[in-house]
């Protein structure tokens, strides 16, 4: 998938998905290390930001389909 592109490793963590030690590591890290919690915080409040929702992309595309239409 495009989780990786999409998040980044400065908005989120990946951990192998059959691998729930490295997961409960990972976890474990995040709730003691408050610093390295805020920038991920930050990263990911980033790529929200930047990221589009259903609505936006819905009027993106109904607005280019109307400029289409009148070319």
């Amino acid at each position: 998938g495009a989780i990786p592109e999409l998040v980044g490793d400065m908005a989120g963590v990946l951990v192998p998905a059959d691998d729930p030690a490295a997961l409960a590591g990972e976890l474990k890290r995040l709730l003691t290390d408050a610093g390295d919690f805020a920038r991920l915080k930050r990263g990911a409040m980033a790529v929200r930001l930047q990221t589009r929702d259903w609505t936006r992309a819905a009027r993106e595309m109904d607005d280019a389909l109307w400029r289409l239409a009148g070319a």
